[in-house]
């Protein structure tokens, strides 16, 4: 009896010492946790996502240049004008038309965030006005047009998206974990729709120049075109002042073989809130379009790009 009477004292006495010689759990490493553990908590961001519910708001100008390919489809079938032949679904290039100039235009954003989920609603508006003189005979829908001639065209382009991202890696990063206020990190996986509308018009204004009888002096179409997106979203946030994004998306959509629909959004942008909840923002963007195929007499491939700044809020 006195010999298991010491085996369970010395049994006991053990026990204490390990519990006492245990590290404590701190609110960053798990009781249990494991070096492995610890790990992949750095790599896959296994921290708290320091985002309650936030808007943020951000109205800009974008200084952005349109380009691309416009057909419209003619009433007319092909024509035959001094040895040559213009059908009824030729193209015209912007730049041809003078309308591919840089332009003031709209953009706009919207996020409510909470947690590991992010809701965007956003919009763009660009027109674009274009006063050519024609070096070549040419035609577009039933508009018809040679050298000596004044060309002027519209071109009006418009978008609506809504998207909804959640953050699949978060937190400070590896080495960082206790100091979130120096630097963030989110990556974000989105889907959503994005709504596009093209208007396009054009008047000629005739030189001394002949002209095939058939076709008139102006042509004029738009369409508005939809699909669903999906993409991803990069955010680096420093001395929760500075804001450091890039993200792309593509969209697309197809009725049939030979109608389809396909966009695509590239965006990087940086801003900085020198004082609470209000900041400014610049960045770039390209948005763009691809409509072939469409029973609508109008087509379109090409896109917007350029350069923007404004203003961020938040609260």
């Amino acid at each position: 009896m006195r010999g298991k009477s010491w085996t369970l004292v010395l049994l006991a006495s053990a026990g204490v010492a390990m519990a006492q010689s245990a590290p404590e759990a701190t609110p960053d490493e798990p009781a249990g946790g494991t070096m492995l553990d610890n790990a992949l908590g750095d790599v896959l961001g296994d921290h708290p996502l320091d985002r309650g519910w936030t808007v943020r708001l951000e109205p800009a100008y974008w200084y952005a240049a349109p380009r691309g390919d416009v057909t419209i489809r003619g009433s007319e079938g092909p024509v035959s004008f001094e040895g040559g032949t213009f059908g009824d679904e030729s193209d015209v290039d912007l730049f041809d038309l003078d309308a591919d100039d840089p332009t003031g235009a709209l953009l706009s954003r919207a996020h409510i965030a909470n947690g590991r989920w992010r809701f965007t609603l956003g919009g763009t508006y660009l027109t674009e006005d274009g006063s050519s003189g024609p070096t070549e005979a040419g035609r577009i829908g039933d508009a018809f047009f040679v050298p000596g001639d004044r060309v002027e065209t519209d071109f009006t382009f418009w978008t609506i998206e809504a998207s909804a991202a959640y953050a699949i890696l978060h937190g400070p990063l590896p080495g960082e974990r206790g100091d979130p206020d120096r630097l963030r990190y989110a990556l974000e996986l989105l889907g959503g729709a994005r709504v596009e509308s093209i208007d396009f018009d054009l008047d000629v204004t005739p030189g001394a120049g002949s002209r095939p009888p058939e076709l008139g002096l102006s042509a004029s179409a738009s369409d508005v075109f939809a699909q669903p997106i999906v993409g991803a979203r990069l955010s680096l946030d420093l001395f929760r002042e500075v804001t450091v994004e890039v993200g792309a998306t593509v969209g697309y959509f197809g009725w049939t073989n030979t109608q389809t629909t396909t966009t695509w959004d590239v965006l990087a942008a940086i801003s900085w809130r020198p004082v609470e909840h209000v900041g400014v923002e610049f960045g770039y963007r390209n948005l763009g379009l691809s409509a072939e195929g469409h029973e609508s007499d109008l087509e379109f491939t090409g896109s917007a790009a350029g350069v923007f700044d404004g203003v961020v809020v938040e609260f």
